[in-house]
């Protein structure tokens, strides 16, 4: 299931820069899409919508990058914090049933 969620955690990110990359702005697309998505009653004036300035951008690592940190003391850290949690819920339940 790992493997799995980390393809398509992969697969997603190759193709959000897979369209980033093909359409530099609005002139580029479909025109049909461009009149549904772009028009000018609709978007927000601030919404930007010429060339990306991160169209050129070149990674100075090649992916696949780490996104995030996550580490096995961050696991065990977050896995003892929940036991604590079930287990002083667990408790208080307890002395509230002995005291009732």
């Amino acid at each position: 299931m790992k493997k799995l969620s980390k393809f398509a955690l992969a697969a997603g990110f190759l193709a959000l820069g897979a369209i980033n990359v093909h359409a530099e702005g609005i002139d580029e697309i479909n025109p049909d899409v461009a009149a549904r998505l772009y028009n000018p009653d609709m978007l927000d004036p601030a919404q930007p919508i010429g060339p990306s300035a991160w169209r050129d951008f070149v990674a100075k690592n090649p992916p696949p990058w780490k996104i995030g940190y996550a580490s096995s003391y961050a696991r065990q850290h977050l896995a003892r914090r929940c036991d604590e949690r079930a287990s002083e819920r667990h408790h208080s339940r307890v002395e509230r049933a002995r005291t009732a």
